[in-house]
C-alpha cells in the first residue's frame, strides 16, 4: 500500500475496497511516497470492507521512523493504520552524592519533553511542578540530572511528552 503526506501535513493512501469481509493476514507492506516524514497522529484508511477479521503477522517496514511505531488497534475495526510514539524506555537511574540523574532512550529525536516533580505521588498532574524543558539529542535520549537535598522528604519524577 502506498501512503503519502505532502508537505501541508494531509495523509493519503490507496484504498482496497472489499465487498464482504476482509480477512487480514501475513505481510502489510507500505510505503511512503509523498514529500513529508510521518509523525505521531497520522492516519491512513487502508481497507473500505463490510467486516473485518484477523490480523497482520508483519508490516513492512517495522516502524515508521525513529521514535516511533504502527498503530494496527484500528485495521481489523475500520481498516485504519496510524502513526504513534514508541513509549519511552527509562534505561538506567542512579543517585551519586547530591546528584540524582537518569536516562530516557527509544524517543523522537529533537521532541521537546518535560520533567515534573513532586513530593507527593498522588497529586493530580495539574499540581506537579515543571523542573525543566527539554529536547531529544539526535539519537532520541535525554540524560537528565538534578541536584537533591537528602534531607527532604521523597522527590518523584515524571517525564511528560507534548
Amino acid at each position: 500500500m502506498k501512503l503519502s503526506k505532502d508537505g501541508g501535513g494531509s495523509c493519503q493512501s490507496d484504498l482496497m475496497a472489499v465487498g464482504g469481509n476482509l480477512t487480514c493476514g501475513g505481510t502489510l507492506s507500505v510505503t511512503n511516497i509523498g514529500a513529508g516524514t510521518l509523525t505521531n497522529g497520522d492516519t491512513f484508511k487502508l481497507f473500505s470492507a463490510g467486516s473485518y477479521s484477523g490480523a497482520f503477522t508483519n508490516i513492512v517496514p517495522a516502524t515508521p521512523g525513529a521514535g516511533l511505531a504502527w498503530n494496527v488497534s484500528s485495521l481489523a475495526v475500520n481498516g485504519t493504520l496510524s502513526v504513534t510514539y514508541l513509549p519511552p524506555i527509562f534505561a538506567g537511574a542512579a543517585l551519586s552524592g547530591t546528584n540524582f540523574t537518569f536516562l530516557v532512550t527509544n524517543c523522537v529525536a529533537g521532541a521537546t519533553n518535560y520533567i515534573l516533580t513532586s513530593t507527593n505521588l498522588a497529586l493530580p498532574l495539574a499540581n506537579w511542578t515543571r523542573l525543566a524543558t527539554n529536547v531529544f539529542d539526535a539519537g532520541g535520549n535525554l540524560t537528565f540530572t538534578n541536584g537533591v537535598n537528602q534531607n527532604q522528604p521523597a522527590r518523584f519524577y515524571l517525564l511528560q511528552l507534548p
